[in-house]
C-alpha cells in the first residue's frame, strides 16, 4: 500500500517538474511563479503558445541608432556616438 503512494508521489513530481519547465521555456514566467501555489497554471502555461516578441527599437552597434539617446549622451555632437571622429 505504501509503495503505491510513493509511486504516485514520484509520478506527480516528475509531471509537475516537466510542466513547470515547459511553462518557463514558453516564456510564461509569471505562470510558473504562481503555479508554485496553483499547480494547474503549469498545465495551461505548458501548452499555451509563447508570447509574440516585437523587434527591438534600436540595435546597439548600428550607426544612427537611437538618435534621442545619442543626443542625450553626446550633446550636440552625435557623430561621436555613432563612431565617427570628425566634429
Amino acid at each position: 500500500m505504501v509503495g503505491n503512494w510513493n509511486r504516485g508521489a514520484i509520478l506527480y513530481f516528475v509531471v509537475a517538474f516537466t510542466l513547470g519547465l515547459m511553462t518557463l521555456r514558453n516564456g510564461h514566467g509569471w505562470m510558473f511563479f504562481f503555479g508554485i501555489f496553483f499547480p494547474f497554471l503549469w498545465i495551461f502555461g505548458a501548452f499555451m503558445r509563447p508570447p509574440e516578441r516585437t523587434a527591438p527599437a534600436w540595435e546597439p552597434g548600428r550607426v544612427g541608432a537611437a538618435p534621442g539617446r545619442a543626443r542625450r549622451l553626446c550633446g550636440s555632437r552625435r557623430t561621436e556616438y555613432a563612431g565617427n571622429s570628425s566634429p
